[in-house]
C-alpha cells in the first residue's frame, strides 16, 4: 500500500476511534465535526457540500434528546419519517 494511502487509512481509523468516544461522552457537536473530517481525508475534498436537512435535523433533534446517543437517533430517525415531504422541502428550502 502507499504510503499516502497508509496514512490516509490510519488517520481515518483514528478518527473513528475519537468520534466512538466523542459519542459515548454525549459531545454530538464533536463527532459531527469529526465525520465531516473524516469525509475531507477521505474524498480530499477541495470544497464543502451544502448542509443537508435530514442531517441538519438529526443534529439538532439529539442534542435535544436524552439518553443513550444510539437511542436518540433511532427515536429522531422515527421522527423524520414521520414528517410529511412538505415538511421536508420547506426545511430543504428555508436552509438556503
Amino acid at each position: 500500500m502507499p504510503e499516502k494511502e497508509r496514512v490516509k487509512s490510519r488517520l481515518r481509523e483514528l478518527i473513528d476511534l475519537e468520534t466512538e468516544k466523542a459519542l459515548i461522552g454525549g459531545e454530538l457537536g464533536y463527532a459531527s465535526e469529526l465525520q465531516e473530517a473524516k469525509r475531507l481525508v477521505t474524498q480530499e475534498a477541495k470544497k464543502l457540500r451544502k448542509e443537508n436537512p435530514y442531517i441538519k435535523f438529526m443534529g439538532t433533534c439529539m442534542v435535544e434528546g436524552e439518553g443513550d446517543p444510539r437511542e436518540r437517533m433511532k427515536t429522531c430517525a422515527a421522527k423524520w419519517g414521520e414528517k410529511s415531504e412538505e415538511e421536508k422541502d420547506a426545511l430543504k428550502t428555508r436552509d438556503k
